[in-house]
């Protein structure tokens, strides 16, 4: 007969609580962490641009934007601000100009800084190019003006048409 040996009950010893604490802990800071990243506002706006940019001509610069793009829709007015060494001109474009999607700029200096901002509803959006051009400095009897394609001259000319009697109506209080 075979001698039967009792086996010895071995009884695992335990760790208390901590192991459910730190699960309990691990689970509360990724719910705390969803929750909080859900709340708060993203971190970087989505870019809003018009795709501005500036090629060289013979004669001066070619100031270019896309008149698609989502910050000009429903934008009836835009500001072109031009930045030329000590020069500053402020423009207010028409929807004719802004759809017309450029410009030709004559410039003073070799340095001409160009922004666009436009505001439409709620949102504002501005964008600026630099263009440096080392033959800015030839003489030239344009310099500083500012021209259109020919599709914007209607608007243009209703703009002049419009400001033109307010006109005469203040030179003949002069006299």
């Amino acid at each position: 007969m075979e001698d039967v040996v009792p086996i010895a009950e071995t009884r695992r010893k335990s760790n208390g609580p901590l192991p459910l604490i730190a699960l309990l802990g691990l689970l509360l800071a990724m719910l705390g962490y969803a929750a909080l990243s859900a709340s708060l506002p993203a971190k970087t706006a989505p870019l809003t641009s018009f795709g501005l940019s500036v090629t060289h001509a013979d004669t001066g610069l070619r100031l270019l934007w896309n008149p698609s793009a989502v910050a000009l829709r429903g934008v009836t007015e835009a500001e072109l601000t031009i930045a030329d060494g000590e020069h500053r001109s402020q423009l207010l474009l028409s929807p004719g100009q802004i759809r017309s999607g450029n410009l030709f700029y004559a410039p003073f200096t070799g340095e001409v800084r160009f922004n666009l901002r436009a505001q439409g509803g709620n949102r504002v959006a501005s964008e600026t190019v630099l263009a440096l051009d080392a033959k800015a400095g030839e003489s030239t009897a344009l310099r500083g003006a500012v021209t259109f394609p020919a599709a914007a001259w209607p608007d243009l000319m209703s703009n002049f048409a419009a400001a033109k009697p307010g006109h005469a109506a203040s030179s003949r209080a002069d006299h």
